[in-house]
């Protein structure tokens, strides 16, 4: 497997982010409903952002331990394996996660345009690597 371009990854990235405001929606919708004006008050409104963001994590964390593909990373057959090409673990999950948080408010990704391995930065920091997976890998075992 290849490292995967940067156009593939951010593809791949805007791809999830429909994804998880469709979740967002759907998971908001009765905490909403059964809030109403309250969510405004200083406490609700810390309870709720902090739901939104459990959600969010839960849907990368999920993705990343079970398969090492997001639904978005699927279809654009890209995987995030540890450099030994294992699924990660949990540390390092949770490294890229919030290492991608701070990725791209400075533009980490774009880190990858000028290394020859592709990694951006939260590849960097968790010790991972996005390969891109072509159909002749998906004859290979999944990783272990």
């Amino acid at each position: 497997m290849q490292p995967a371009h940067i156009f593939r990854r951010l593809m791949a990235a805007l791809y999830d982010t429909f994804l998880v405001l469709a979740l967002l929606v759907l998971m908001s919708f009765p905490v909403v409903m059964t809030m109403g004006e309250s969510l405004q008050s200083g406490m609700n409104q810390m309870f709720y952002q902090a739901y939104i963001f459990l959600i969010i994590y839960a849907y990368f964390m999920g993705f990343w331990l079970k398969s090492g593909q997001t639904l978005g990373q699927k279809v654009w057959r890209i995987i995030l394996l540890d450099e030994n090409q294992r699924k990660l673990s949990f540390l390092q999950a949770n490294m890229h996660f919030f290492s991608s948080l701070f990725s791209w408010l400075v533009l980490g990704f774009v880190l990858g345009l000028f290394r020859k391995d592709r990694k951006t930065l939260q590849d960097l920091l968790s010790l991972a690597v996005t390969y891109h997976k072509r159909k002749e890998d998906d004859s290979t075992d999944r990783p272990q």
